[in-house]
């Protein structure tokens, strides 16, 4: 295809910036859907498996290769555990699973 790409030293990539006293606060998802856009952010439920493997916290999002600016993490149980821990085998995590209730975002 002919692209190139340069790579960049850009400081906003190699230095961390923000609220050091946000780790404070619980973690949310950001609503991407019209289910989450109707309930709003909604607290994120860790630990989970993603593909395998075990995470404590939001995971980038990035399907077939390539990356999405967008952080996610499961916002409801789902009846795939490992070890009674929630198991996701796609992302984004809610999508292609019927909770109970969609307006109720804590449904199972």
């Amino acid at each position: 295809m002919g692209v190139d790409y340069e790579q960049s030293e850009d400081p906003a990539c190699l230095i961390g910036s923000g609220n050091p006293d946000d780790g404070d606060q619980p973690c949310r998802n950001t609503p991407s859907n019209l289910i989450e856009l109707f309930t709003g952010e909604v607290e994120c439920i860790f630990p989970f498996y993603y593909k395998g493997t075990k995470y404590d916290s939001c995971i980038l999002f990035e399907e077939d290769g390539f990356v999405y600016p967008i952080f996610r993490c499961p916002t409801r149980n789902i009846t795939s555990k490992i070890d009674g821990i929630n198991s996701f085998g796609f992302l984004p995590m809610v999508d292609g699973y019927c909770p109970t209730d969609p307006t109720d975002p804590t449904s199972p």
